[in-house]
């Protein structure tokens, strides 16, 4: 049995290719390691499972395959998200589609214009009891 999940990174600008050809590139390193490691599964889709050009928006998703009945399995793929996520960060290579949970809300929105500040102010007008259930988007916490 695996489980899996995805984590990647978006650009926009002329240089796409290049751009997530960098981004790939740090980011399967990690994943490797985890896979030598035996932490995460092999499965043939290293490094990535999408690069694409969209008209000068491209994309890079990453396939994690983890074992879930090993709980350092699940955590090397938590962790290897998150890592993924900060490279994106760090390298400029743009907010992905998939920013999903406060604790990646924050790690993007200084680098984005601080977009959370303006998505927990509509979520605060639309929302003011916190009805909707918030872990996969945003809260209106301060």
């Amino acid at each position: 049995m695996f489980n899996g999940q995805a984590a990647g990174g978006e650009v926009g600008g002329t240089d796409v290719f290049g751009l997530m050809r960098a981004y790939i590139a740090r980011s399967s390193e990690i994943k490797q390691d985890y896979i030598d490691k035996g932490l995460l599964h092999a499965d043939g889709t290293h490094p990535f499972v999408q690069s694409v050009e969209h008209g000068h928006q491209g994309h890079g998703e990453l396939l994690v395959r983890y074992f879930p009945n090993n709980p350092e399995s699940a955590k090397a793929s938590f962790e290897l998200f998150m890592a993924a996520n900060q490279i994106a960060v760090e390298g400029r290579f743009g907010v992905p589609a998939h920013v999903w949970s406060d604790a990646i809300h924050d790690m993007y929105g200084p680098y984005a214009c601080n977009y959370t500040k303006w998505l927990r102010k509509i979520k605060k007008t639309f929302d003011p009891d916190a009805t909707s259930e918030a872990s996969n988007h945003i809260s209106a916490k301060e």
